[in-house]
This record gives C-alpha cells, structure tokens and sequence, in this order.
C-alpha cells in the first residue's frame, strides 16, 4: 500500500504520529511528501525519522506538477482547505482513484457542488471523533438502554488566538469561519448518531485581540433539527480551557431519562477520555478510556481501502455534512455571546 501525503504542516504531523501507530499492524509505505515550505518539509522529515527509525526516508516534492504518475497511489491530503478540490482534481488527471481529506473538505457550495460531479475516485474524509473508542461506548450505551435520543449538546473549543495571530489557515489574509474549524467535527457526531438534518438557526461573533479584528472567527453556535432530536453546536476560539465534549439528554420505553457526557482527550500526549451515565439524575456508571481516535481513523479508512469496502466517512457523507456546515455560514448572523 503506497501512500502521497500532500501538505507538511500541523495536520499532516498528526496524521505522520497516526500511522507510526500503524505500521505494525498494516503493511504500507509512505511514498512521498508534496510540501512547498521548506522549513515545514524539514521538520516534517525529523519527525517521520524519528517515527519510523530507520526507513528510507519518503521524497519530498515542492511541487505536485513534479510527478506524473499517482497510480495505485492512496494521497493523504492534508494541504489548506481552500486546496483541496483542486488537488483531487490535479491527482485525478495523473491516475489516481483514492483519497483521504482532512476536514473540513470543501470550504463553499461552487467547491461541493463539483466535488458532487467527480466520478471514478473514492474520497473518504479523515474525521477521527466518528472511529473514536469513546463514541463506540456511547453507541453501546444506548443499544443497552434503548435509549431514544432527544437533545445533543455539543461544544468543541479551545484558545486559537496565537494560530491566529500568525494567520494559520488564513486565505488571501482572511481567516477561517468559525463554523469550519471546530464546528464540522459535531456535525460529523451529530450526524452520525441522528442522521441527516436541517440548519435552524446559526450566530457567530468576530474576534478582536488587541488592534487585530477577525471577522467571524471568535464564537459561534448551531441549532440543528433532526428527525427525532435537535443538536447544539458550540464553539470558541477564545475559550482559555480546550474543551471536547457534548452531552446527549434521552429517554428509554419506561420514560427513565437518561444523560451522556463525553470528554474526548484534550490533545496526543493524554489519550484518556471519559463517559459519565446518569439515570434519573443519578450517575450510575464511569467509563475511563483510551482514546487514539486518529489512528483508529486511518485504519478504518485503510482498511477500507484495502479490502475494497465502503467506510461510513464517504462521499455521502461528506456532502451531507458539509451542505450543513455551508447552511449554518449561509444562514448566520452577528451575535455578542455572554
């Protein structure tokens, strides 16, 4: 299994961790590193050299036009998000038919809507928290009570003040919504545990840091109706505590009610994640967990990959999610969150 990885920076660092966790479970090799910064490709390099021990190191590119060939290739794409579509057509036009995207994909509905039209390639997204440990037990939580859902809520934070200062993830010196940062990570969870939805109401505020102003980058939330529940999203890039949780609020036949919390683990040096289970406002059960959500990630979608089979994370997947995430933006207004 050959594998291109396009872009060095943060993202693909974690995806590099991931697959050393790998690589003695599945038989692959990563081939080659498109990254333009050189600075960004060194550090890339030191890191794989320090993953993989002795390996030959993979070739690194500055350029994708510097290959002519991606046959039989699975590229890793983890270049800016404003890129993506247009690598997947580029890897397209040189033979390839497999890729992995980090979230979020696209980053409007022009970008979707192609993405939509592309046939002959399968696009899975990388989108850990839906392979997460932790997830699985909720799952199992529910099956076991027969818990109903009624409500998700959701809050996924964290302090991007210093990214931002520096303009991580900035286009053309604009930065990133805060609805495609933290935010497609909930509806990934919401939409997996509830299924599809509807965008009923979206806000968001700027960020100001000092004389620095970032339009629609600072706080935001999202109320989605499901079928059978609703789902709150929250999010904010001011928050001093990095926050990763939600809490699911249910019923089971004999109207006994039910609450979830999760806390997902705060980053890759502490994989531990937690689930409280109260009935009836009692807390009844507490689950401590090792949580490698990542690499569980990339199995999935290498498996995938290597048996021929469909992973949840498709091409459905990604339209739906993402059509969400572009209603939410499409829909928003100015808000000052208490």
């Amino acid at each position: 299994m050959q594998i291109g990885i396009i872009g060095g920076g943060k993202a693909s660092c974690y995806h590099l961790m991931a697959y050393a966790q790998l690589k003695k479970k599945i038989d692959f090799t990563i081939s080659f590193l498109i990254e333009p910064n050189q600075k960004n490709a060194n550090d890339w390099l030191n890191l794989y050299s320090e993953l993989f021990d002795y390996s030959k190191l993979p070739e690194v590119f500055s350029d994708l036009n510097e290959i002519h060939t991606l046959d039989d290739m699975i590229l890793d794409i983890c270049s800016p998000n404003n890129t993506h579509l247009d690598v997947i057509k580029l890897c397209k036009t040189k033979g390839a038919k497999k890729f992995i995207v980090e979230k979020p994909a696209f980053v409007n509905y022009k970008e979707l809507n192609e993405f939509k039209n592309l046939e002959g390639i399968t696009v899975y997204i990388q989108e850990n928290y839906i392979f997460s440990t932790l997830l699985k037990t909720v799952e199992d939580i529910l099956k076991q009570y027969q818990i109903k859902i009624n409500q998700i809520d959701m809050n996924f934070s964290k302090n991007r003040i210093n990214d931002s200062l520096m303009n991580r993830g900035f286009y053309n010196g604009v930065p990133p919504h805060i609805f495609m940062i933290e935010i497609p990570h909930t509806v990934a969870i919401a939409h997996y545990l509830l299924g599809p939805g509807t965008v009923v109401h979206s806000e968001c505020e700027d960020m100001s840091i000092g004389n620095k102003h970032f339009n629609n980058h600072g706080k935001g939330s999202v109320l989605i109706k499901h079928e059978f529940a609703t789902s709150n999203h929250y999010s904010s890039m001011v928050c001093q505590d990095r926050q990763r949780s939600f809490i699911i609020n249910g019923a089971d036949n004999d109207n006994n009610l039910y609450s979830i919390t999760v806390h997902f683990p705060h980053d890759y040096k502490n994989l531990i994640g937690t689930i409280e289970l109260h009935v009836n406002n009692n807390k009844t059960n507490y689950y401590e967990l090792v949580d490698n959500s990542l690499a569980n990630s990339i199995d999935n979608i290498l498996l995938a990959f290597a048996e021929n089979q469909d992973a949840i994370v498709n091409k459905d997947f990604i339209i739906q999610t993402s059509q969400l995430l572009f209603d939410a933006i499409d829909k928003s207004f100015k808000s000052v969150f208490q």
